[in-house]
């Protein structure tokens, strides 16, 4: 199966194994992505910002390139099952921090797609319930896919009148995020960031740690998002 994923070619170029499966809803079909490899080692839930994200560097990576993909192939939805395939340790833990921890919230899944396909969050959960067959096909990204964009580019998400912003919601149990290409490439390279400063990273304090701070919904003055303004996904590197 061939997926187009609009990014220039060059350089040492990074593979990623999927899944792919076609769901018809009515007269709607979508494409969903998911990882080939399970998730054994993240832990995302809800958190008093927003979404808290802990990650290996396998899973880190993962995140990294699903990110890429959803920023250039707007026509399909990308899904990490991140509750399916845990550690047995790491789904203690994800059961201790949402039981214990009184700002903490459900454990989560994450979608990503674009904002041009217009997907009602509530429409998330029959696409799943009908995941069946899948292709397995390997999408090929570039290394700058991940390039910074221009320091003007986090400027002008300053502006009042600015609304190219990442948009959120939780449905079934699911972080869904939407939003044009320019958006995700924001914060394209954070994420790379940590999958490749994370291993070895020294803190420097207890609070110290590896992660991408990735603004989701509209933080300035003037929100329009009056359901899900201005958040967070925290993604932070910890070792396996």
């Amino acid at each position: 199966m061939n997926i187009a994923v609009e990014i220039p070619t060059g350089g040492e170029p990074l593979t990623w194994r999927t899944l792919v499966s076609q769901v018809r809803l009515g007269a709607t079909k979508y494409r969903v992505i998911r990882p080939a490899d399970p998730l054994t080692h993240i832990l995302l839930y809800e958190g008093w910002q927003g979404a808290e994200c802990e990650v290996d560097q396998s899973a880190s990576m993962q995140v990294a390139l699903a990110w890429a993909v959803a920023a250039h192939s707007p026509h399909s939805l990308v899904y990490l099952p991140a509750k399916r395939h845990l550690d047995p340790q790491w789904r203690q833990e994800l059961h201790d921090v949402v039981q214990d921890h009184p700002l903490s919230g459900n454990p989560l899944d994450l979608l990503l797609g674009h904002h041009s396909m217009a997907l009602p969050a509530a429409r998330w959960r029959s696409i799943r319930q009908r995941l069946g067959a899948s292709v397995p096909h390997t999408i090929t990204l570039p290394p700058h896919a991940f390039d910074p964009v221009d320091i003007a580019e986090h400027q002008a998400t300053d502006h009042l009148e600015f609304r190219d912003f990442i948009r959120w919601d939780i449905a079934a149990d699911t972080l869904i995020l939407t939003g044009s290409t320019r958006a995700y490439r924001r914060d394209a390279a954070q994420l790379r960031e940590v999958t490749v400063k994370g291993p070895g990273y020294q803190p420097r304090s207890d609070r110290d740690h590896c992660c991408a701070e990735i603004h989701i919904g509209r933080v300035r003055h003037g929100n329009t998002d009056k359901r899900r303004s201005g958040a967070q996904l925290h993604v932070i590197y910890r070792d396996s």
